[in-house]
Order: structure tokens, then C-alpha cells, then sequence
């Protein structure tokens, strides 16, 4: 009996840590623009608060746009991100401008980074796909020193 309570009560611990991971807050993404996470649970969402220039001069973002969804794991979150496709194809690729990609990400630092990949669809000029690549991806919650080692 002692044996099945302490099994029990270790895996309640491990459960509530594995929840324990606050994602809410700004995030950088690749250093080139930000989102707002909202979790609830082990489900996130998030919403653009910020561009870079190049990205507002040469993508379909916008800020207040939806970016990333998706859900907690232990120390996995798997979802959809926001991709958008180069301003230059918006006059013969209208139907493929705007996208959500698979996202695979580790939480790091307790926490306080998200790094993994997704995969991004490239397209000709006749809208059929060039090719798929899979890019790294490294989210970093704001106020959080990124000099310490990933």
C-alpha cells in the first residue's frame, strides 16, 4: 500500500511539473519579431506585437495577427506557426500567401526558450511548390539574459 501511495504521489509531482513551464509573456522570434503567448493549461496561443521593418516592408504580417498555437508536452510544444510568403509573389500566389507551418519546439532554460524547427514551403512563380525546407527556429522570452548557453 505504501508502495502504490508513493507511486502515486510521485506521479502527481512529475504531472505538475511537467504544467509547471509559464509561457505567457513576450517572445522574440529569431530576433526579428515578437509575439504575446497566452497559455492556459497546457494550450498556447499568441498574437504579433511587433515587426522588424524588413518584415513589414516584405511579408504579409501584421501586428495583432494570429503567430503561433499549439500545446504543451512535458518539456515539448508542438503546433502551427504564422508563415507568410514574400510580398514579390502576392501578384500570382494570392491563394498560398498566408499559411500555418508545423512547429516542433524543446522548452528550454525552464522556460524562458523555445528552439526547434519548422517547415517552410517555397513556391514558383506558378504557385506549385519549389520545395519544403525545415528552418530553426529559437523563440527567447523578453528580460531574459540569452549569454547563457543553449
Amino acid at each position: 500500500m505504501r508502495r502504490v501511495c508513493f507511486c502515486l504521489f510521485l506521479f502527481l509531482i512529475i504531472q505538475n511539473n511537467a504544467l509547471a513551464v509559464d509561457l505567457n509573456g513576450i517572445w522574440f522570434v529569431n530576433n526579428s519579431w515578437e509575439v504575446r503567448l497566452f497559455q492556459e493549461g497546457n494550450k498556447v496561443n499568441s498574437v504579433v506585437t511587433f515587426l522588424s521593418e524588413l518584415q513589414k516592408d516584405n511579408f504579409f504580417l501584421k501586428k495583432g495577427d494570429d503567430a503561433i498555437f499549439g500545446t504543451i508536452s512535458g518539456q515539448k510544444f508542438k503546433g502551427k506557426i504564422t508563415t507568410s510568403l514574400p510580398s514579390k509573389n502576392n501578384e500570382y500566389c494570392l491563394s498560398k500567401m498566408d499559411y500555418f507551418a508545423d512547429l516542433s519546439l524543446n522548452i528550454l532554460q525552464e522556460g524562458k526558450i523555445l528552439k526547434g524547427y519548422t517547415k517552410i514551403i517555397v513556391y514558383k512563380e506558378d504557385c506549385t511548390i519549389e520545395r519544403e525546407n525545415f528552418q530553426e527556429i529559437i523563440l527567447t522570452k523578453r528580460n531574459f539574459d540569452t549569454k547563457k548557453k543553449i
